[in-house]
Protein backbone atom coordinates (compact mmCIF):
# COMPACT_ATOMS: atom_id res chain seq x y z
CA UNK A 1 0.00 0.00 0.00
CA UNK A 2 1.19 3.44 -0.80
CA UNK A 3 -0.09 6.48 0.67
CA UNK A 4 0.67 9.91 -0.93
CA UNK A 5 0.30 13.38 0.85
CA UNK A 6 1.83 16.86 0.62
CA UNK A 7 2.46 19.90 2.67
CA UNK A 8 3.43 23.18 2.36
CA UNK A 9 5.97 24.99 4.35
CA UNK A 10 5.07 28.46 6.11
CA UNK A 11 8.61 29.87 6.14
CA UNK A 12 8.66 32.43 2.60
CA UNK A 13 11.84 30.38 1.90
CA UNK A 14 10.07 27.48 2.17
CA UNK A 15 7.13 28.57 0.27
CA UNK A 16 9.28 29.41 -3.05
CA UNK A 17 10.20 26.10 -2.92
CA UNK A 18 8.57 23.10 -4.67
CA UNK A 19 6.17 21.62 -1.92
CA UNK A 20 7.15 18.22 -0.17
CA UNK A 21 5.80 15.06 -0.24
CA UNK A 22 5.32 12.31 2.06
CA UNK A 23 4.88 8.85 0.96
CA UNK A 24 3.78 5.92 2.72
CA UNK A 25 5.62 2.54 1.61
CA UNK A 26 6.03 -0.79 3.83
CA UNK A 27 9.05 -0.05 5.44
CA UNK A 28 7.65 3.60 6.39
CA UNK A 29 7.44 7.09 5.48
CA UNK A 30 9.48 8.91 2.84
CA UNK A 31 10.01 12.73 2.05
CA UNK A 32 10.70 13.97 -1.18
CA UNK A 33 11.14 17.09 -3.61
CA UNK A 34 9.09 16.50 -6.71
CA UNK A 35 11.73 17.53 -10.05
CA UNK A 36 10.30 20.43 -11.40
CA UNK A 37 7.87 20.11 -14.63
CA UNK A 38 9.12 22.04 -17.53
CA UNK A 39 5.99 22.34 -19.10
CA UNK A 40 3.98 24.00 -15.56
CA UNK A 41 6.48 26.25 -14.14
CA UNK A 42 6.25 26.63 -10.17
CA UNK A 43 3.71 29.62 -9.49
CA UNK A 44 5.45 30.25 -5.94
CA UNK A 45 9.13 30.84 -8.05
CA UNK A 46 9.96 33.60 -7.37
CA UNK A 47 9.62 36.85 -10.15
CA UNK A 48 12.38 38.07 -12.52
CA UNK A 49 13.85 41.38 -11.26
CA UNK A 50 12.14 43.43 -14.30
CA UNK A 51 8.97 41.04 -13.37
CA UNK A 52 8.81 42.57 -10.06
CA UNK A 53 9.61 45.58 -10.18
CA UNK A 54 7.35 46.60 -13.68
CA UNK A 55 5.12 49.28 -12.41
CA UNK A 56 8.16 51.25 -11.18
CA UNK A 57 10.52 50.96 -14.25
CA UNK A 58 7.39 52.12 -16.51
CA UNK A 59 6.92 55.09 -13.80
CA UNK A 60 10.42 55.96 -13.80
CA UNK A 61 12.59 54.92 -16.56
CA UNK A 62 13.39 58.21 -18.30
CA UNK A 63 15.52 57.30 -21.51
CA UNK A 64 13.55 54.22 -23.71
CA UNK A 65 16.05 55.26 -26.84
CA UNK A 66 19.07 53.95 -25.52
CA UNK A 67 17.26 50.50 -24.11
CA UNK A 68 15.98 49.91 -27.00
CA UNK A 69 19.45 50.58 -29.00
CA UNK A 70 21.34 48.30 -27.14
CA UNK A 71 18.49 45.50 -27.02
CA UNK A 72 18.51 45.74 -30.72
CA UNK A 73 22.14 45.59 -30.91
CA UNK A 74 22.34 42.63 -29.03
CA UNK A 75 19.48 40.46 -30.81
CA UNK A 76 16.70 40.35 -28.17
CA UNK A 77 14.57 42.77 -30.39
CA UNK A 78 13.61 42.21 -33.72
CA UNK A 79 13.01 45.24 -36.22
CA UNK A 80 9.36 45.03 -36.05
CA UNK A 81 9.46 44.95 -32.06
CA UNK A 82 11.89 47.74 -31.91
CA UNK A 83 10.19 49.86 -34.24
CA UNK A 84 6.48 49.29 -32.45
CA UNK A 85 8.39 50.52 -28.79
CA UNK A 86 9.95 53.32 -30.70
CA UNK A 87 6.39 54.56 -32.48
CA UNK A 88 5.11 54.89 -29.22
CA UNK A 89 3.70 58.43 -28.17
CA UNK A 90 3.93 58.23 -25.09
CA UNK A 91 7.37 57.56 -22.53
CA UNK A 92 5.20 55.21 -20.51
CA UNK A 93 3.56 53.56 -23.50
CA UNK A 94 7.14 52.63 -24.31
CA UNK A 95 8.10 51.45 -21.65
CA UNK A 96 5.32 48.85 -21.41
CA UNK A 97 6.06 47.99 -25.15
CA UNK A 98 9.40 47.53 -24.23
CA UNK A 99 8.88 45.41 -20.83
CA UNK A 100 5.93 43.24 -22.71
CA UNK A 101 8.18 42.38 -25.34
CA UNK A 102 11.19 41.34 -23.09
CA UNK A 103 8.89 39.58 -20.91
CA UNK A 104 7.59 37.52 -23.30
CA UNK A 105 10.97 36.39 -24.25
CA UNK A 106 11.92 35.16 -21.13
CA UNK A 107 14.18 35.10 -18.42
CA UNK A 108 17.80 35.53 -20.56
CA UNK A 109 16.09 38.57 -22.40
CA UNK A 110 15.16 40.03 -19.11
CA UNK A 111 18.71 39.77 -18.15
CA UNK A 112 19.86 41.87 -20.67
CA UNK A 113 16.86 44.48 -20.21
CA UNK A 114 18.86 44.63 -16.51
CA UNK A 115 22.17 44.80 -17.46
CA UNK A 116 21.27 47.73 -20.25
CA UNK A 117 19.07 49.36 -17.58
CA UNK A 118 22.55 49.54 -15.01
CA UNK A 119 24.79 50.60 -17.80
CA UNK A 120 21.98 53.54 -18.79
CA UNK A 121 20.43 54.61 -15.85
CA UNK A 122 22.59 52.87 -12.38
CA UNK A 123 20.81 55.16 -9.94
CA UNK A 124 17.88 54.01 -10.52
CA UNK A 125 18.77 50.44 -10.51
CA UNK A 126 20.54 50.68 -7.15
CA UNK A 127 17.28 52.65 -5.98
CA UNK A 128 15.23 49.40 -7.52
CA UNK A 129 17.74 47.33 -5.97
CA UNK A 130 17.68 48.11 -2.23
Amino acid sequence: MQLTSFIFLPTPAAAAAAPLYREYFPTGWTWSRPEPDPERPDLRSPKHFIEAHRRELVERVSVVDPLVEILKQRDVLNQEEYEKIRAGDIRAEQVRRLLDAVINKGSKAMDVLREALREQDPYLMKDLSQ
